[in-house]
C-alpha cells in the first residue's frame, strides 16, 4: 500500500500543469474534425494520442517544421484508466537567432469509438540568452 501511495505521489508531482507557464491556447476544433473524418475512413493514427498530437503540431507549422533541433516527447496517462492523456512535446536547440526552443502541451480525451480528440492545446517558446525570456511563454522572442 505504501508503494502504491508513493507511485501516485510521484505521478502527481511529475504531471505537467498548465498554470506554471504562460502558454498560449491553440484552437483545435478544426483539427478534431479532421480526426473524426479519419476515424470514419478507418485510418489508424486517430487511435494513438502521440500520433494525433504530432500531426496536430505539424498542422500548426503549416508543413514547415523548425529544423536542426532535438525533441523530447512525453505522454502521461493513468494506466488503469487509459481514457485521457497529456502529451508534451519539447523541442530545443533550434537553428534560429532568436528562438531556442518551443513546447506544446496537449490534453486528449479517448472517445467511445477508440479515437482520441484534443481537449486543449497550449504552446510557448523559449528565447536564446539576450533575445528575450528564458522560460516557455506565449510572448515572442526578440
Amino acid at each position: 500500500m505504501r508503494t502504491l501511495a508513493l507511485i501516485f505521489a510521484m505521478m502527481l508531482l511529475s504531471a505537467p500543469a498548465f498554470g506554471t507557464e504562460d502558454l498560449a491556447l491553440i484552437e483545435n476544433k478544426g483539427f478534431n474534425a479532421t480526426v473524426q473524418t479519419a476515424l470514419k475512413a478507418g485510418e489508424a493514427w486517430p487511435h494513438h494520442p502521440v500520433a494525433v498530437s504530432l500531426l496536430f503540431i505539424g498542422q500548426q507549422e503549416g508543413g514547415k517544421p523548425q529544423i536542426g533541433h532535438q525533441e523530447e516527447i512525453r505522454m502521461q496517462s493513468r494506466a488503469e484508466a487509459f481514457e485521457d492523456a497529456v502529451v508534451t512535446v519539447e523541442r530545443f536547440s533550434f537553428m534560429d537567432d532568436s528562438i531556442a526552443g518551443d513546447k506544446f502541451i496537449i490534453r486528449l480525451q479517448k472517445q467511445d469509438d477508440g479515437g482520441w480528440l484534443i481537449e486543449s492545446a497550449r504552446f510557448g517558446q523559449k528565447c536564446w540568452e539576450g533575445r528575450g525570456h528564458q522560460n516557455y511563454s506565449k510572448e515572442y522572442c526578440l
